[in-house]
């Protein structure tokens, strides 16, 4: 992990352990991550976990204001491709690491509680990259994005709920290694989570 990516999840996790002592509530998730578009040409599917905590509620009780710390891994793709006769092999993975904020939209339903959010993100988009000579080197790039996720909350007991759902993520663009070259793409991925939601301090 480099100093950039570090310095990223501390201030992420600092202002969610203020939030999460501060106000309502605490969601842990966990779940599958893919890539998508262009992205699929340097990463598969692999694993997501989550931290959201709720900083205040609005004065509509259907809205809350969160923060979220997140962070992604796409694993290994392996790829081979012939230039001159000779045959080049190469691997790469990408990890996103950061936080943000943005809404939840959630009725006040007793026990199923249907939820939308979007989510403005800061994340350190790194790319592993290794080729067939055994060469390897690290890109990372601090890039803005957003996340929209949806899904369902079922209450099993006063102050947890379990949750299901999935979402999509989208950055700005960054260059990334491919092929020996350098190419510029938007990095984006779908994802699904399971989770649990805990009522603190209420």
């Amino acid at each position: 992990m480099n100093r950039k990516q570090f310095s990223v999840m501390l201030v992420s996790a600092i202002v969610l352990l203020f939030c999460s002592q501060a106000e309502s509530a605490i969601s842990l998730r966990a779940g599958m991550a893919a890539p998508l578009g262009e992205s699929k040409n340097l990463a598969k599917t692999g694993w997501t976990a989550e931290v959201l905590a709720d900083v205040r509620p609005l004065p509509v009780s259907a809205f809350t204001v969160v923060v979220v710390f997140n962070t992604s891994h796409l694993a290994q793709r392996k790829y081979d491709f012939t230039v001159a006769g000779e045959t080049h092999t190469q691997k790469s993975q990408m990890t996103f690491t950061g936080g943000g904020i943005g809404l939840r939209v959630m009725p006040p339903t007793p026990v199923f509680k249907p939820f939308g959010e979007l989510l403005g993100r800061v994340s350190s988009v790194q790319q592993d990259f290794r080729d067939n000579a055994d060469k390897a080197s690290v890109e990372s790039k601090t890039k803005l994005g957003y996340e929209i996720n949806a899904g369902l909350r079922y209450g099993v007991s006063p102050g947890v709920d379990l949750e299901l759902g999935g979402g999509y993520t989208a950055f700005s663009k960054t260059k990334l290694k491919h092929k020996d070259t350098v190419m510029e793409i938007a990095p984006r991925g779908w994802q699904v989570f399971l989770g649990v939601a805990l009522t603190i301090g209420l």
